[in-house]
């Protein structure tokens, strides 16, 4: 960590002095699992190391001009490609999409595909190096300072997690319940709902009107009580 009243910069430079001087005495090949990250050598990388920094920047840099269409995939890790698919096409209602896969299976990679709309979502059986399991004690919606989780968090919205439209809620809903999948709706109020699949994946799940700036409803924890018959207001 940073200590209190540290300046960011120093942090920076000491470290790539310590890069520099380590890269100058360091064999050029690594033997073993580990192999050596590129090293960035363009015109906004530091020196060559790969760090960018504010003075290596500049003030006058200025971002570049790339022109993105959108998202055409997005790949999650599983262990088992063939339940995942039947999870993600039974229990969440996507669609197989076998055609997206070929070029996976082509190169040797144990995956599955569904689609939503026009977008691929890819599978793949791969080691997880994150923990998958829930930790139940991790349920609040902001951690004290300090807190270590045995797990991730129970609500799939304070984890990284990709979100999908959908036209109604509803028939999700009964689906999850029916099979017995833990779900959270958004915390802050919003017609926004929250799952996994069984390999810790998170998901979220709200019609269109959701992202575009709706109105966000109170959450139940927030709703003041009704008074009672005859009390005065």
């Amino acid at each position: 960590g940073i200590l209190p009243g540290t300046c960011v910069s120093t942090y920076v430079y000491m470290w790539h002095t310590l890069v520099a001087s380590a890269t100058a005495y360091a064999p050029a090949t690594h033997t073993g699992n580990f192999r050596a990250w590129p090293r960035c050598a363009g015109p906004l990388c530091d020196g060559g190391v790969g760090l960018q920094t504010a003075s290596s920047l500049g003030e006058s840099s200025s971002p570049a001009a790339v022109e993105y269409g959108g998202i055409t995939h997005v790949a999650v890790l599983v262990g088992d490609a063939a339940a995942a698919r039947r999870f993600y096409t039974g229990v969440l209602g996507m669609a197989v999409d076998s055609e997206s896969c070929e070029a996976l299976g082509a190169r040797g990679a144990s995956a599955a595909c569904v689609r939503v709309g026009e977008q691929t979502i890819q599978l793949l059986e791969l080691p997880n190096p994150d923990p998958t399991d829930v930790d139940p004690e991790y349920s609040m919606s902001a951690p004290p300072q300090g807190y270590v989780a045995e797990g991730r968090p129970v609500h799939a919205g304070r984890d990284r997690h990709v979100a999908i439209t959908l036209h109604d809620l509803a028939p999700l809903k009964a689906s999850l319940e029916a099979n017995e999948v833990p779900y959270t709706m958004s915390y802050s109020g919003r017609q926004a709902l929250f799952t996994r699949d069984a390999y810790g994946n998170g998901w979220e799940f709200g019609p269109p009107v959701t992202y575009r700036g709706a109105t966000r409803l109170f959450p139940p924890y927030l709703v003041p009580p009704q008074p009672a018959p005859g009390e005065a207001v």
